[in-house]
């Protein structure tokens, strides 16, 4: 009876402690999104200060800062950045926002109207803008351009201005795609970037009973147990254990990342004579 309280207790004392960490962890990010809430008010309040005062390039510098403490992409922002940019004939800033703005609010056929006329009184004719396209892009992968989001998936053709921009390509589980792009006047760029998978790892243990069994794991070949520190893809895979004089034992494994696997398996004998 002891020994059934004593793990009894054992048990609800690790739940705790695993509901406790996320209690913690949740907390952790309350907070830590408190404070990007918290420096982005502040930000956009010094950028009202400033456009009150008429200072727009201090205007334009809050604007941006408040919209990297955003925790997720807000069309207004961009808007707003258009329209003091454009006070200051800031090309560059007014291309990148209104396509962002037209990507965020595209039933808002007034405001994109407003902005792309703010972008070509700005442009005033110009014929050396460049346009950029890219190709074999993951539909979901998110690109952005000097840190603004431009595109989930394939990039069609924007226009922006010649010159030099970076570049980011994220998508989760995948590598990363972080380049320099440099747009020649008047040019048409077109990049081909497909993002490679990670691929992630566990391992299996494999035990016995009788030992010496042929371990097969997806059809190859591991060898005789006991098995230790398999290392396998994350995901399912087929194990088959065989030995003659028993009954093949086979099952399906799923495999989770940066985890081991124990697999423990009695075998039935056939009821032949097993060799030695």
């Amino acid at each position: 009876m002891r020994r059934v309280i004593a793990m009894f207790t054992m048990f609800w004392v690790a739940l705790f402690s695993i509901n406790t960490s996320v209690a913690q962890e949740a907390q952790n990010d309350a907070n830590a999104y408190a404070k990007r809430r918290e420096a982005r008010n502040e930000a956009l309040g010094k950028a009202q200060k400033a456009l009150r005062s008429r200072s727009y390039h201090l205007a334009l510098k809050y604007l941006k800062k408040a919209m990297k403490f955003s925790n997720e992409p807000v069309a207004d922002d961009h808007y707003n950045l258009v329209l003091v940019a454009g006070r200051l004939k800031q090309c560059k800033d007014i291309m990148i926002h209104t396509h962002a703005f037209a990507r965020l609010a595209p039933d808002d056929q007034e405001g994109i109207t407003e902005l792309k006329a703010i972008q070509e009184k700005c442009l005033d004719g110009r014929t050396d803008i460049a346009t950029l396209r890219i190709e074999g892009v993951q539909k979901d992968a998110t690109i952005t351009i000097d840190d603004i989001v431009m595109s989930q998936g394939p990039l069609d053709g924007i226009r922006l201005l010649p010159g030099k921009y970076k570049l980011n390509i994220k998508l989760v589980d995948h590598v990363s795609k972080s380049q320099k792009v440099v747009l020649k006047k008047g040019a048409s760029e077109t990049l081909t970037i497909t993002l490679e998978k990670i691929t992630y790892y566990g391992s299996l243990n494999v035990i016995t009973t009788p030992t010496g069994v042929n371990v097969s794991i997806d059809g190859v070949s591991k060898g005789k147990t006991p098995l230790e520190g398999v290392k396998l893809e994350v995901g399912k895979h087929f194990v088959e254990l065989t030995l003659p004089g028993y009954d093949r034992f086979i099952r399906n494994v799923h495999i989770r990342r940066d985890q081991v696997y124990d697999f423990d398996a009695v075998l039935e004998s056939t009821g032949a004579e097993n060799p030695k």
